[in-house]
């Protein structure tokens, strides 16, 4: 489900993406900045990093992991 919120595409992730990346979150087997992080899942490098570092605009779009599945 979209949020209202507009989020600029430089910023944007695809769904699927977002929802790798709260189930690993969720998880809590890996500290989320590692690379087994990421590669516990096959986001590559890049799409990780524009997760870190737009959580919250992504999180205010998105949702939480609750709300995309």
């Amino acid at each position: 489900m979209l949020k209202d919120k507009e989020i600029s595409e430089d910023k944007l992730v695809k769904k699927d993406e977002w929802i790798k990346f709260l189930e690993v979150r969720q998880d809590g087997q890996h500290n989320m900045w590692s690379p087994q992080a990421r590669d516990s899942v096959g986001i590559d490098r890049a799409t990780w990093a524009k997760i870190i570092s737009n959580f919250d605009d992504l999180y205010d779009y998105w949702g939480d992991l609750d709300e995309c599945i």
